[in-house]
């Protein structure tokens, strides 16, 4: 037997670009995206694991590995089997390390014989006899390999490197989740969670009397600044404000964004408190002053908060510098009140506030079965403020909880006046970190629905990832409310505080994937890999999933395909005000497609999802998802999908097929 490399199909599956393979694996931007991803050594990822285990598992493999490489070193943040093997081996006679140099993928049938594999140790040992490896590419960049070996000498079959192939576009769908997971999306910063992980890794290995800095930096008037330029500016702001910090800082300083208005340091290479001061003020002065944003200045003030505590407890540390950014001495600047909050103090008391209604369609039968309540503030002189203009002020000025409470108050009603009359919808209702923040909060919410004889079954609380991740106590009063009968939302899911673990540890019955995925569907695989593992994720754990933000009847197709079960977005309908939702629901007929049967053939269902636009990456997708397999019991691969829509049987491999295109041939063995 001997060795051969294997070229893709293309279609989506096309061989590498040349310029990729040519990289060296000592290439600077490749390994500043190693760096970024955090892939060094075993990460302990349960989606890395089960992906290298089912490898394992269905091509009955002994060893297999997610393998990173770089110059000095080769790191398996997921493996099985390599405990058996951990022989050090030179780069010139790595498997994985060719498969990165190359940029393609390469299986080795008899690596013993050989005229370079067959030198290396672990050949020679007995416990290498075959190999087949998978780039693992992210965005220019091939960072490592997908690999499988056989401890005796064998030719992998065709249906085995499709699930190689298949298992490492999941691998860098995991890999791309635990980037949203750790990064803040508007600044590309570390966000709260991966802070809390690195301070906890930095306390851990202190010794002696090492200080562990954390520097907060508190936004002084955020409310201010979107109520002044508006939502857009002030992300613009927020974003010039993180590039300014990053500016500032060390290299080696952790620098996060922890809060919608809240910065974070993480100071490197400090060797006592006064040096730690002495690095606070000047860093705290360095960001100080006016910024452009859209050409216009605007006075950037940071009230700033250093700790050095003793503490154990990364929690403990970072609650520690939070405080000491909120005293309000004269050492730091003080939030006054501004014209804008006192109107909408008496926009809240007067009636100046109106829910609007945004429908949730079921896709399966095209009906609207909720809304998401959404507040306007219809102002006297400045006419319909959106909630991006009344949410941050709310915040700002400390209304947040009185808002909150006229949302839940006002929904609660209206749900209660539909029920009534013979229109039950499920009515979902935004809340607030700070107002979860405040004592009782579970209690006054179960006041405030009472109180308008609201109907709980109908009642959906939304929360988000980086509420759940800012409030200590929030599993508590979150059960406590849905014990109640109510429901919960886990919203805008996977937008940079993402883990699925919140669904593990919260009592969520939805999750809401958010818009920016739903944007990408059709036109990037990555988003589809990412919906349809969170449709996945939810269907074992017995949750629905709704998507926002669908503009296109092409986006509603692939969602369908996906098995996402509810939607909303401005393909129906955009928010309406109470009255005119319902005259909207009495003549206007929600288009959902046809629901899919739900027990047909794979390969009409496989037609009907292609002649409604879905992709061959989106179907194979949906049919992993829901447990499907091909006619030999392999996972669908979109080549196989594609064999099924051009009339080739879908066990059977063909070159070239899954684009409907002619394809060359595939090239013979060579010798090694």
């Amino acid at each position: 037997m001997t060795s051969a490399a294997y070229v893709r199909p293309s279609g989506g599956e096309s061989e590498l670009p040349v310029s990729l393979a040519s990289m060296g694996i000592a290439d600077p931007d490749r390994l500043a995206a190693i760096d970024r991803l955090e892939l060094h050594g075993h990460l302990g990822d349960p989606h890395l694991d089960a992906i290298v285990a089912t490898l394992a598992a269905a091509c009955n493999v002994p060893l297999a590995v997610v393998d990173i490489v770089t110059p000095d070193r080769q790191t398996y943040p997921a493996e099985i089997g390599v405990n058996a093997c951990c022989t050090e081996v030179p780069d010139e006679l790595s498997f994985c390390a060719e498969v990165v140099r190359t940029g393609r993928g390469i299986t080795v049938a008899d690596a013993t014989s050989h005229p370079i594999y067959g030198s290396n140790p672990l050949v020679v040992a007995g416990a290498i006899g075959a190999y087949a490896g998978e780039p693992l590419v992210y965005g220019d960049h091939v960072i490592g390999a997908l690999s499988m070996f056989d401890s005796t000498a064998r030719a992998f079959t065709a249906q085995e490197l499709d699930v190689l192939r298949a298992q490492a576009g999941l691998v860098m769908a995991a890999v791309r989740l635990r980037e949203f997971a750790d990064r803040d999306p508007l600044t590309g910063l570390r966000n709260r969670a991966l802070l809390l992980e690195l301070a906890q890794r930095a306390l851990n290995h202190r010794t002696g009397d090492q200080v562990v800095p954390l520097l907060v930096l508190d936004v002084v008037g955020m409310g201010r600044v979107n109520g002044a330029l508006g939502t857009p500016a002030g992300d613009l702001f927020l974003q010039a404000v993180a590039d300014r910090l990053q500016r500032a800082c060390g290299a080696a300083d952790i620098v996060a964004r922890i809060g919608g208005d809240e910065f974070a340091v993480l100071l490197d290479h400090v060797e006592s408190v006064e040096q730690a001061q002495a690095r606070a003020k000047a860093l705290c002065a360095a960001v100080q002053g006016p910024l452009l944003v859209q050409g216009r200045p605007v006075e950037l003030e940071v009230r700033c908060g250093l700790t050095t505590s003793f503490t154990a407890s990364a929690d403990e540390l970072l609650a520690a510098a939070e405080r000491a950014a909120g005293d309000e001495s004269p050492a730091h600047p003080v939030r006054t009140r501004s014209p804008q909050m006192d109107e909408l103090a008496r926009a809240i008391d007067c009636g100046e506030l109106v829910l609007y209604y945004h429908p949730v369609v079921e896709l399966s039968t095209g009906q609207v079965t909720g809304v998401e309540a959404l507040v306007r503030w219809q102002h006297p002189t400045r006419g319909l403020l959106m909630p991006a203009d009344v949410i941050p002020l709310a915040e700002d000025s400390g209304l947040i909880v009185q808002l909150g409470e006229w949302v839940l108050r006002t929904g609660g009603a209206q749900a209660a006046a539909w029920a009534a009359h013979g229109r039950p919808l499920d009515v979902a209702i935004n809340l607030s970190p700070l107002q979860m923040s405040t004592p009782g909060f579970s209690d006054r919410c179960g006041a405030v629905l009472a109180a308008v004889q609201a109907p709980l079954e109908y009642i959906v609380l939304e929360v988000t990832e980086s509420a759940l991740l800012d409030q200590p106590d929030a599993a508590q009063d979150l059960t406590k409310l849905r014990s109640t009968g109510l429901r919960l939302a886990l919203d805008d899911f996977g937008t940079g505080y993402s883990s699925f673990s919140y669904l593990r540890r919260f009592p969520v019955d939805l999750i809401k994937i958010d818009r920016s995925f739903v944007a990408g569907i059709g036109q990037h695989p990555d988003d589809e890999a990412i919906v349809a593992s969170v449709v996945g994720l939810a269907r074992s754990t017995g949750k629905l999933v709704v998507a926002e933000g669908v503009e296109s009847p092409h986006q509603l197709a692939h969602l369908r395909a996906l098995g996402v079960q509810s939607a909303q977005g401005f393909l129906w309908t955009r928010p309406l005000p109470a009255q005119a939702l319902e005259h909207w629901l009495d003549t206007a007929q929600p288009h959902a497609a046809a629901p899919l049967p739900a027990h047909v053939p794979e390969e009409a269902r496989i037609q009907q999802m292609h002649a409604e636009g879905a992709s061959v990456h989106t179907i194979a997708a949906a049919l992993n998802v829901v447990g499907s397999r091909t006619a030999v019991g392999m996972r669908w691969h979109p080549r196989s999908v594609a064999r099924v829509i051009y009339g080739q049987p879908a066990g059977r491999p063909t070159p070239g097929a899954g684009t409907g295109r002619p394809q060359p041939p595939r090239p013979a063995a060579r010798a090694g």
